[in-house]
């Protein structure tokens, strides 16, 4: 029979000895009893610690010369072709960032393509509700041309007709002559029958509005029919006294209108850094916008705004934005309306009827309509604009 090998491999101390030794064994027994037994001692946690730190030591240079003899056997070719890899997944990696870009502009443009078509359908709506108005305003007009001219026609006839029977007939009532006329329709300044005339023409002017066309009647009312409806229509004064603001930029600046009185700031050479862009002009002309009826007194109330930038009025509904530079705009102008609890209605007007869009290119109106409040910059902007003296 083979006799037992005299050198064998102990797993439990990762070293080779001779068959049957009892160092190692008395060896683990020692540490664990001093390990139960003297576990306060200073010095056996110390030279617990130099053993634990050899150990590491001793493993990191493993790793090490593992590394630099991986290198040592690596060929010309392999290094070259290591490199290659790398240089392809480092291509790859840009052309995933460039798509991604690709993507989130593709995503931005296409909701701003969303709100524009929803600010076109709003103003398809508002075409038909003119046209609509004005085809009933036509009814009722000769409706009631038709009503007055066949009581006229009666009352002649009944006044022409002798009586018949032993007792008169009622009386129709009078018509008003002709200074009657005059003297009612002159009254009509301070009375019931202009309240009524203002309500209509203001209400068909805020549905013209929309569209930007003037108000319109298909006549004046005749003297019967006003006379005839006057008395029947009970509407209270309305007068409208929303501003309404007009602010675009371009590349050269700001511009902004207010009753037909205009303000512009320049823009600085190199504003176009660090991600502000026209879409971040475009809000903080917003911005100026109400600073400068602020700064002219306009108490609480609705502002009108108007631009041509349909991220801007998408941003500002929405009170957000991803755009890198619009959101401290925004929490500059939500600032604003609250410390002058402006209730702000931003609306879309395109760019070819925008009024603010030739003083936002320096193409600016006479000094004499030249607005007259001005405004300090915030410090914010002291950087990109200046005030036009």
């Amino acid at each position: 029979m083979p006799s037992d090998p005299i050198w064998t491999y102990h797993p439990a101390f990762g070293i080779v000895h001779p068959s049957g030794c009892n160092v190692c064994l008395s060896y683990m027994r020692h540490v664990a009893v001093a390990t139960q037994l003297d576990a306060q001692d200073t010095s056996l946690r110390v030279a617990i610690k130099d053993r634990d730190g050899q150990i590491s030591f001793q493993y990191l240079n493993g790793v090490s010369e593992g590394i630099r003899l991986r290198t040592q056997d690596l060929d010309d070719s392999t290094a070259d072709l290591l490199a290659k890899y790398r240089a392809e997944r480092d291509e790859v990696l840009e052309m995933m960032k460039l798509r991604t870009a690709q993507l989130v502009a593709a995503e931005e443009e296409l909701y701003q393509l969303k709100e524009q078509f929803k600010e076109l359908q709003a103003l398809l709506d508002d075409t038909a509700i003119i046209a609509t108005s004005a085809s009933l305003s036509a009814c009722v007009e000769t409706s009631t041309y038709h009503t007055l001219n066949v009581q006229n026609a009666e009352t002649s006839r009944e006044d022409q007709i002798k009586p018949i029977h032993t007792r008169s007939l009622p009386t129709p009532p009078p018509t008003p002559s002709s200074t009657t006329k005059s003297a009612s329709l002159s009254s009509w300044s301070s009375g019931q029958d202009r309240t009524s005339y203002e309500a209509a023409t203001h209400s068909n002017a805020g549905l013209s509005n929309v569209l930007h066309f003037p108000p319109v009647f298909n006549s004046e009312p005749s003297e019967p029919a006003w006379e005839s409806m006057g008395n029947q229509c009970q509407t209270n004064d309305v007068e409208s006294s929303v501003p309404e603001i007009f602010v675009d930029s371009s590349r050269w600046g700001i511009g902004f209108i207010l009753n037909g009185q205009w303000l512009a700031w320049k823009l600085m050479p190199g504003w176009e850094t660090d991600g502000r862009d026209n879409n971040w002009a475009e809000l903080v002309a917003v911005e100026l916008g109400l600073l400068v009826i602020a700064s002219a007194g306009f108490q609480p109330q609705t502002v009108i705004v108007r631009s041509d930038n349909t991220g801007v009025v998408a941003a500002l509904r929405k009170g957000s934005s991803k755009h890198p530079r619009q959101p401290e705009v925004l929490r500059r102008i939500k600032a604003i309306t609250q410390s002058h609890r402006f209730d702000l209605d931003i609306r879309w007007i395109s760019s070819g009827r925008n009024p603010a869009d030739q003083p936002s290119r320096g193409h600016l109106p006479p000094h004499a309509l030249r607005f007259p409040s001005t405004i300090d910059l915030p410090h914010q902007l002291l950087p990109f604009l200046s005030n036009l003296t």
